[in-house]
């Protein structure tokens, strides 16, 4: 019995025409007719190859066979896999060959039947796209060599991908870079003449997105927190590794310090005054010397120096540095605190001289009362005092106070 098939269409099943050298399928459609004409009912097998030329040739790609197709009134359809890189542009032929299912050996039906793309797959494979091994590109000069979708222009002219959405107000519109991975790392990146310069990416273990220039250089955590340099622990909203600079004025409610910053007041000579007015001494004024002290004439005395500390600070130590080279009295120094609506003086920490010497000694005072400075509350003054002042041999060189804060001062 005598077959011919005639074919009704082929249908890409990729839809795109550019895209045919890349698909691996396609959908045939034919009639299966004895040599009187008449339709064939009966199951059949067939099998389809392509060729690059209408007779003789070898087949390329892979030879597809559907088993057991049972034609409705003669028309069947089958798909057809030759694989991918077969319909790269020049012309090909599809071979078939049929069988009543699982019977005999094959018969080729002649001639081949030449694969035709449709009318607008034609013009896309042809006018406007062009292949470069696995890559597409446009091949319009209109166009600029530039790829659109959903679009036909550029925006600025320097954009060679240009993608439009039909995203309705207040809807998303965009795309994904996906890795098939689940820690896998999806970048988007910039190079410059064939050298990588920079890309952003998410770390796929922990779902940060980050910013690699030469090394990762910003990170934003998946809980929002932004790290510079660094990337964000702890619960501050923005980290910083390496010092801030700025042109203009930066405001916040509120400025701390992850842990207390420890800072020191130093009183000389010259901050001392005499508790007296009029007491003879030196404090710092011409001939300036190099101490803070009373006239041996004046005896006992006191000479003050005010304080000023932030407010909150505390106190962490003070050490003062007395001169006494006589065994007349010792040097007492005493660091105060007096209540504004009161005149009762409480002595946060005090020392005395101990060791007879010319220079200076440096002589810790004890832990400091009530080291919380409360400037609302209180005034801070340090006092220097001797029972029988012998001039520079019985002096105040300086007070260090050291205190910490937990925001700038």
């Amino acid at each position: 019995m005598m077959r011919s098939v005639i074919t009704a269409s082929i249908a890409v099943v990729l839809g795109l025409g550019a895209a045919l050298a890349h698909a691996q399928s396609f959908t045939y459609q034919g009639h299966l007719a004895d040599s009187s004409g008449n339709p064939i009912t009966t199951p059949q097998d067939f099998q389809f190859a392509v060729y690059t030329v209408a007779s003789g040739g070898a087949s390329v790609g892979a030879v597809t066979t559907a088993t057991n197709v049972t034609p409705d009134n003669g028309r069947f359809t089958a798909t057809v896999s030759p694989g991918p890189g077969i319909f790269t542009g020049p012309d090909r032929w599809l071979q078939i060959a049929v069988r009543p299912a699982g019977v005999g050996s094959y018969t080729i039906l002649l001639p081949r039947q030449k694969v035709t793309p449709t009318p607008y797959a034609l013009r896309s494979l042809s006018d406007r796209w062009k292949e470069a091994g696995p890559t597409s590109t446009t091949n319009d000069p209109a166009l600029g060599n530039a790829v659109f979708l959903n679009r036909s222009s550029a925006i600025s002219g320097a954009d060679f991908f240009n993608v439009s959405t039909p995203s309705g107000p207040g809807n998303y519109g965009g795309m994904y870079i996906e890795t098939q991975s689940g820690t896998g790392l999806p970048f988007y990146g910039y190079a410059t003449n064939n050298l990588a310069r920079a890309w952003t990416y998410v770390h796929g273990t922990d779902g940060s997105w980050r910013l690699n220039v030469g090394g990762d250089r910003i990170i934003v955590s998946n809980t929002g927190k932004l790290g510079i340099g660094a990337s964000p622990v702890g619960a501050e909203a923005l980290q910083v590794s390496g010092a801030i600079a700025s042109t203009g004025t930066m405001t916040a409610p509120n400025h701390t310090y992850s842990a207390p910053r420890t800072r020191y007041l130093t009183l000389g000579p010259e901050d001392f005054r005499p508790m007296i007015a009029g007491t003879p001494g030196n404090f710092g004024g011409e001939p300036i010397s190099d101490f803070a002290y009373l006239d041996a004439s004046v005896n006992s005395g006191y000479i003050v120096a005010p304080v000023h500390l932030p407010h909150g600070a505390t106190i962490t130590a003070v050490t003062f540095h007395l001169v006494d080279s006589t065994s007349a009295a010792s040097v007492r120094g005493a660091l105060l605190r007096r209540p504004i609506p009161f005149r009762v003086t409480e002595v946060m920490t005090d020392a005395n001289s101990v060791t007879a010497s010319a220079d200076p000694v440096a002589y810790p005072g004890f832990s400091p009362q009530n080291p919380v400075v409360d400037n609302t509350a209180y005034t801070y003054f340090v006092s220097g005092w001797c029972s029988n002042w012998q001039g520079s041999s019985t002096a105040v060189a300086s007070v260090v106070i050291a205190y910490t804060v937990t925001e700038p001062d």
